[in-house]
């Protein structure tokens, strides 16, 4: 697996059983309680990253 560019963040490949189901991006969020990951799948990276 590459690096990830430049503003990608956490982009990973997702696996169930061993077997790459697509890709996982985490990203933070500030709300007043202090700050929260949020996640977001898609079946490319590319769909991840936007």
């Amino acid at each position: 697996m590459a690096k990830n560019g430049n503003g990608e963040g956490s982009i990973y490949e997702h696996k169930r059983n061993g077997k790459r189901v697509g890709y996982r991006g985490a990203y933070t969020v500030y709300t007043a309680e202090g700050p929260k990951r949020r996640y977001i799948s898609g079946k490319t990276r590319e769909e991840v990253r936007q």
